[in-house]
């Protein structure tokens, strides 16, 4: 398995993660977030391009085929020199959950993340059925358990 970041990915290889975005898009967030193809095309070529330096993307291809990304960005504290890198979506296929593609792109995003002076990686885990067991290898990976994310879902309010 090869693990390929930002400009390193070619357009068949960005191609094949877009087309298992609107998957992984659902499993994060729930079927009722819609995908939005342009969107997600505008950031991810953005980020290939060196468009946004501050942001990640990365595929695991196996067999010229990707298997996996995941996709992240730097961000800053708004009261202290302090900036941290948040993963944004992290996605493999079913049938390969059980290799290392996980594993792999979560340390090409640490050694992104402190190459750009990142002091701490947040990684959020939110509507997922996948939430407890991703949390469970991240914690055997070398992260903690902190805090609690709450949110209020306005639905057709607004």
């Amino acid at each position: 398995m090869n693990i390929l970041v930002n400009k390193d990915i070619s357009y068949k290889q960005m191609e094949q993660a877009l087309g298992l975005m609107p998957n992984a898009i659902g499993e994060a967030f729930g079927m009722d977030i819609s995908f939005n193809p342009l969107k997600t095309v505008h950031l991810v070529t953005g980020v290939i391009s060196g468009q946004y330096p501050a942001n990640f993307f990365a595929v695991a291809v196996e067999n010229d085929e990707v298997i996996g990304f995941m996709g992240g960005y730097l961000e800053s504290y708004a009261f202290a020199d302090y900036s941290f890198a948040q993963d944004i979506i992290a996605y493999v296929v079913p049938n390969k959950r059980d290799s290392q593609a996980y594993l792999e792109l979560s340390k090409a995003f640490e050694v992104w993340a402190k190459g750009m002076g990142a002091k701490a990686i947040r990684g959020l885990l939110t509507n997922s059925d996948n939430a407890q067991k991703t949390a469970d290898a991240a914690i055997r990976y070398g992260y903690k358990k902190v805090g609690i994310i709450i949110t209020k879902d306005f639905g057709e309010q607004l």
